[in-house]
């Protein structure tokens, strides 16, 4: 399994905690969104806080305590993520009505 966490930091420091966690799964080409206050036993936190604990390394751990196995990570400060999809567009065609009521 190549599997890589890809997490966006909530501010533009490297001791912050992060906002959004993904585990992207290539070989079967799934993404997993990890909730930020997913309480881990760890590090006696929810998950957000591992990566300013402990870095990348402790990020893993951490995760893989969940159930989330990935063999690297990589962090991006929030304002390197705008600025990098500032001009992306998603459409997601939905072919029916959706009623949540």
């Amino acid at each position: 399994m190549t599997a890589v966490v890809v997490a966006i930091l909530d501010r533009d420091n490297w001791d912050a905690n992060t906002d959004v966690i993904v585990v992207v799964d290539v070989a079967r080409r799934r993404l997993t969104w990890v909730p930020r206050d997913l309480w881990s036993p760890l590090i006696s936190d929810p998950i957000n806080a591992a990566f300013a604990i402990g870095g990348g390394s402790l990020l893993l751990d951490a995760l893989a305590g969940l159930g989330f196995t990935a063999q690297s990570a990589i962090c991006l400060w929030r304002g390197a993520s705008e600025a990098a999809l500032a001009e992306a567009s998603v459409s997601v065609p939905i072919p029916a009505p959706l009623d949540f009521w």
